[in-house]
């Protein structure tokens, strides 16, 4: 039996309560020219990302973009000091976190992982104040007792995300947060079966390549508004507003 969707299925970032409007980002006063500026991020993925083929540094995002990778088993990794080094070095303009399911499997308690998802955000917060942080949400599996603490940990990640862009939790600035829920990885509230190996756990070759295009369309379209670029045409996108109700 598949499960049912989680509810954090809102593509983010969310619209703020007090305007019906889509945010967007303003571009800085002396804006980058778009042929020579370079984006540098960095992935902090368990073997999910890290085993897709096309994750390698010089060509997964595509021109004007580097990417560093940090491998990572669990969200505690997100504490240790040779990640903050390694941050502190190269200085990225997006950090992409895609951790969790080996929280749930370790059966790290719930506040744990948010603790550490916290811990690591004011520190990027405290000191690498320009850097936003995406948090991939971590993938439903066939196994209906993980999934249930899965989607805990997705609606936790969810309501950390908004609270802190409503400006909520201090000392974060506003949209220094964002999310990507992964949500075309189901369809009708069902896991899509061809996106999985038979392990019902990790993903198959196609749904690498879709994980890979979210990883892709989250910082391309972040990119694009930090350049003041306008939209690609699409049906849907990580940076769009969301429905107005979570479930």
């Amino acid at each position: 039996m598949t499960p049912s969707v989680p509810r954090a299925q809102a593509w983010n970032p969310p619209e703020r309560s007090d305007s019906s409007r889509p945010h967007t980002i303003t571009s800085p006063t002396s804006r980058p020219n778009p042929s020579s500026k370079v984006f540098k991020t960095t992935l902090i993925s368990d073997s999910i990302l890290r085993h897709v083929q096309g994750m390698d540094t010089k060509n997964a995002l595509g021109k004007n973009h580097e990417l560093n990778l940090i491998n990572k088993r669990d969200t505690s990794g997100l504490k240790d000091q040779q990640v903050k080094d390694e941050l502190l070095r190269t200085q990225p303009d997006f950090i992409y976190v895609h951790l969790g399911v080996n929280d749930v499997n370790q059966k790290f308690d719930l506040g744990v992982s948010l603790e550490n998802i916290f811990e690591f955000s004011l520190f990027v917060e405290e000191s690498l104040s320009d850097t936003k942080i995406f948090f991939s949400m971590p993938l439903m599996t066939t196994d209906n007792e993980a999934n249930s603490r899965i989607g805990e940990l997705r609606d936790a990640i969810w309501e950390f995300v908004t609270t802190t862009n409503k400006n909520e939790r201090k000392p974060f600035k506003e949209r220094s947060l964002y999310y990507n829920p992964n949500a075309n990885f189901m369809h009708d509230n069902q896991l899509i079966g061809e996106y999985f190996m038979a392990d019902g756990l990790h993903p198959s070759t196609r749904g690498k390549e879709v994980i890979l295009g979210n990883f892709r369309h989250s910082i391309h379209e972040m990119t694009r508004m930090l350049l003041n670029k306008p939209k690609k045409s699409r049906s849907t996108g990580t940076l769009s507003p969301p429905p107005p109700s979570r479930t």
